[in-house]
This record gives C-alpha cells, structure tokens and sequence, in this order.
C-alpha cells in the first residue's frame, strides 16, 4: 500500500489546508464489470472506474480550522506526491469523503494521533510536478 508521509502531502478542505498530517495511506482498485448474456456471465477486469480507499493520519491539534473540518461524510481535497515534488516526480489529486467517525470534535488534548479513513469521491488525476 503506497504512503506519503510529512511534508509530500497536502489535505485542504475547501482553501483551508489542515496541519498536523503525518501520514496517509492508500490502495486503488479498479473495479470489474460483469455483463451477462443468455445465462452466460462474464467478467471484464480493468474496465470499471478506479477506487481509492484509505486512511489520513493526524496529529490533534486542538483549535485548527482544518482539523474542525476532518468529520464523517466531509469532502477533502487531497494533494499526494508519492516521491517528492521534485519537477517531473507524480502529483495524484483527489477529493476523497472521509467515511470514518468524528475526529474534528475531539478534547484538547493535543499530540494525539488519529486515523481518518476515506474512500475517493472523485477521479483520481494523475500530473507531473512542474
């Protein structure tokens, strides 16, 4: 399962970057189509849409506008850079739905780590850093 960690990944919900993220893992599916004819099934590997699933890690910390914004059925916006963001290295964007519970609502207690898990929402877009 691929991961980014530190500073080569960016999580915004709408213009407000979130601080605090240490890491986030994903894994990307692409789905099977099955079409049946006659009584005949057939699956076709590969030609159905591209998922993404997979979990934000978080450092709390408590009072910070993009944190208050990391709660169940939010839509985020995710800046990934596998290796680097180096020119020329990959920049995977991608709005993703966080399906996890409530993470935005938590005590003060800061350096807490949480785990936030999503599943994408959007497509996923594949660039060049430039």
């Amino acid at each position: 399962m691929p991961r980014v960690t530190g500073d080569d990944v960016i999580v915004k919900i709408g213009d407000v970057t979130v601080t605090g993220i240490k890491e986030v893992s994903w894994s990307e599916t692409t789905g099977t189509v099955t079409s049946s004819i006659a009584g005949r099934k057939t699956d076709h590997h590969g030609s159905g849409k591209t998922t993404m699933t997979g979990s934000i890690k978080v450092e709390r910390y408590p009072g910070d506008a993009g944190q208050a914004g990391l709660i169940s059925g939010a839509v985020v916006a995710l800046k990934l850079f596998p290796d680097g963001d180096g020119s020329g290295a990959e920049q995977i964007d991608v709005d993703v739905v966080l399906t996890g519970k409530d993470y935005g609502n938590l005590g003060s207690t800061e350096f807490q780590t949480h785990d936030v898990p999503f599943a994408n929402a959007g497509d996923i877009v594949r660039t060049a850093v430039t």
